[in-house]
C-alpha cells in the first residue's frame, strides 16, 4: 500500500479519477482508531444514527461516498462481517443470520431485516474497543494479505497507511 499512498502526493490531473479512487482504497484498511475500515465505520455510523433497513443503510452509505466504490452484494458482505464472531457489532432484530439476497428485486424476506448495534458496536464506534482484537483477521484486500499479528492501518487524521505488528 505504500505505492499507492505515494501516488496521493502526485499529480493525477490527466486520470481526474484517480486520486479519489486511491485514496478511498486506502480507507479500506483498517483504521487505526477502532479496527474498522471506512465501510464498517460508516455502516455502524448509518445504524446507531437510526436506520435499520439493509437497502436504506446502503443507499446512505452510496451517499457518504463521494466516487462510487461498491455495489450491493460486496455490501452485504460487510454488513454479514460485522455479525460474525463470538462479540458481534451488528444483530438482525429477531434473527440468528443475516440474510443476503440473491438478486434484485430483493425478496420480502430480506426487505423485512431489521439491524441493531450491539453493546459492544457502540463501542467500537467510539474507539473505546478495537474490531480487530475480537475479530480475527486473516482477508486479502488489494493484494496485501491482512493477519490480525501483522497489517497495514490507516491514519485518516494523518492520511498515512502503516504497519501494524503485534507481539
Amino acid at each position: 500500500p505504500m505505492a499507492w499512498h505515494a501516488m496521493l502526493d502526485r499529480d493525477t490531473s490527466q486520470l481526474p479519477f484517480l486520486g479519489a479512487a486511491i485514496l478511498r482504497h486506502l480507507q479500506q484498511f483498517p483504521s487505526f482508531t477502532n479496527g474498522l475500515n471506512r465501510t464498517e465505520q460508516q455502516i455502524l455510523t448509518i445504524v446507531k444514527q437510526g436506520e435499520q433497513i439493509p437497502g436504506k443503510i446502503f443507499a446512505e452509505n452510496q451517499v457518504l461516498d463521494q466516487v462510487i466504490f461498491m455495489g450491493d452484494s460486496t455490501f452485504w458482505r460487510y454488513i454479514e462481517g460485522l455479525m460474525q464472531g463470538e462479540v458481534p457489532l451488528l444483530l438482525v432484530t429477531g434473527q440468528e443470520a443475516f440474510e443476503i439476497p440473491e438478486c434484485y428485486p430483493y425478496p420480502e424476506s430480506f426487505t423485512k431485516q431489521r439491524l441493531s448495534l450491539t453493546t459492544m458496536g457502540e463501542a467500537v464506534l467510539r474507539g473505546d474497543a478495537d474490531w480487530l482484537d475480537l475479530h480475527p483477521l486473516d482477508r486479502w484486500y488489494g493484494g496485501v494479505h491482512l493477519q490480525s499479528d501483522s497489517h497495514w492501518r490507516w491514519d485518516e487524521s494523518n492520511r498515512i497507511v502503516d504497519l501494524f505488528i503485534t507481539e
